[in-house]
């Protein structure tokens, strides 16, 4: 159909040349020429145009790509601060567990250590305390052996000398003190007042002829002081 229509186009056109002159040919022509020129000068503009949006196209390809590839690191980066987020948070939570744990027992630490120090001063007070017991029992010791000699030197005694001990035990620091009050004021005679004032519970064993008359007023007060002899 496009071959028959084509082929009546020719002949009509064949005709219509035959029926026209030269000059006629040559004014159809002329404005179809410049035309044909306008036409293909706008099919180079748009020949470039389709070039330069190709270049566009390319670049913007290019762009894209680079673009992708970007996205690309971007993720990657993101997914693996993402993993390390998760990780760290999984060890700072570990972290925290374990500061959990040091903190109650160092808090067990230091009741332990309050306790240690309450112990060792409740040591340090039943220490004194023992040191002060064995103290007293060292005394005390002491004072019982002090009564098992005198125990032991009074067993040994006879009932006269247990006598004679007794008086002078109750008499002698007066007998002292009266010789020292006497001494100091001057006054010897003190001692012959007290000599009889002790004479009569003495006498007893002063009578019994064992001990020498006067030696027990001897032994409380000494020696007689000697009366001064009058100055002519």
């Amino acid at each position: 159909m496009g071959a028959e229509r084509g082929e009546d186009r020719n002949g009509e056109l064949s005709s219509e040349l035959n029926n026209h002159s030269n000059a006629q040919i040559y004014s159809m022509i002329g404005p179809s020429t410049s035309q044909v020129s306008a036409l293909t000068f706008q099919l180079e503009l748009a020949h470039r145009s389709i070039r330069k949006l190709e270049e566009q196209v390319s670049s913007l390809q290019q762009q894209l790509s680079e673009k992708d590839d970007q996205l690309k690191l971007t993720t990657e980066r993101h997914a693996k601060a993402r993993d390390e987020a998760t990780q760290n948070a999984l060890v700072l939570k570990k972290h925290i567990a374990i500061c959990e744990e040091l903190r109650n027992e160092c808090e067990h630490f230091r009741r332990d250590r309050d306790a240690f120090e309450e112990q060792i001063v409740e040591a340090h007070e039943q220490r004194e305390l023992a040191e002060k017991r064995a103290t007293e029992a060292e005394i005390r010791e002491k004072m019982a052996q002090r009564r098992l000699e005198k125990a032991l030197q009074v067993s040994s005694m006879t009932n006269l000398e247990r006598k004679r001990n007794g008086y002078l035990e109750e008499m002698l620091p007066n007998c002292i003190n009266n010789e020292r009050v006497g001494a100091l004021r001057g006054k010897p005679q003190t001692q012959r007042v007290m000599r009889k004032k002790i004479a009569a519970p003495l006498a007893p064993v002063a009578s019994s002829g064992l001990i020498p008359e006067g030696q027990l007023e001897d032994e409380c007060f000494g020696q007689p002081t000697p009366k001064k002899e009058s100055q002519v």
